[in-house]
């Protein structure tokens, strides 16, 4: 038997210095974006008037149609990778 245990055999395993590179750089990936949009405003659907309102309506009508098409691909694309890996 092998005294490395399967995560250690893998280049990803959870020990490896791989792994804790890719761990410590996604924290301060997401500590970086959290601090960038801390000052952001949502002054965009705040609109005045009746063409802002419009635009405001327009705005979100295309990011539901967006998503209802992204989020589903993203998914499959991820579920067909789990399901015929090597």
């Amino acid at each position: 038997m092998n005294a490395l245990s399967n995560d250690d055999a893998r280049p990803f395993g959870k020990r490896s210095p791989l792994w804790r590179a890719a761990s410590r750089a996604a924290r301060i990936a997401s500590l970086a974006a959290a601090t960038m949009l801390g000052g952001c405003s949502m002054d965009l659907l705040q609109p005045h008037g009746a063409v802002g309102m419009q635009e405001k309506t327009l705005i979100l009508v295309s990011l539901g149609l967006m998503l209802l098409v992204v989020v589903p691909v993203i998914v499959l694309t991820l579920w067909f990778a789990w399901r015929y890996r090597a």
